[in-house]
């Protein structure tokens, strides 16, 4: 548990253990492709530790009364602070990843949909 959050809670309401690392990662890696890393930060890694901090200080004013914060507020904050240290082309990346995962999320309860039709008829 960093700060106060204890878990996360996912779209479809599934709560799942809060993992700084995780979200370290998840940074790291856009950060990676999209080759915006300046020399003058010591390393990508530090970026995203930093970074990752952060994100858990301003969310902790967000947690549930359970200790609880949803995925959507995570990503918000990690796309703000990218913003905010002028990682601007690796905040849009970011946001465009999130959102191509919110579509293909909502495509797969679709098609769980459509086969549960079918198998009624």
């Amino acid at each position: 548990m960093y700060g106060k959050i204890k878990f996360v809670i996912k779209r479809d309401n599934a709560c799942e253990d809060f993992d700084i690392s995780r979200l370290q990662l998840s940074i790291n890696k856009i950060i990676k492709s999209t080759n915006e890393y300046d020399e003058d930060d010591s390393s990508i890694d530090s970026v995203s530790r930093r970074l990752s901090f952060t994100v858990v200080n301003v969310l902790s004013n967000y947690i549930d009364e359970d200790g609880g914060i949803n995925i959507d507020q995570i990503y918000d904050s990690v796309a703000d602070r990218l913003f905010d240290i002028g990682y601007h082309h690796t905040g849009k990346s970011y946001l465009k990843t999130r959102y191509e995962n919110i579509i293909s999320e909502k495509d797969k309860e679709i098609l769980l949909l459509r086969n549960k039709l079918k198998e009624s008829q």
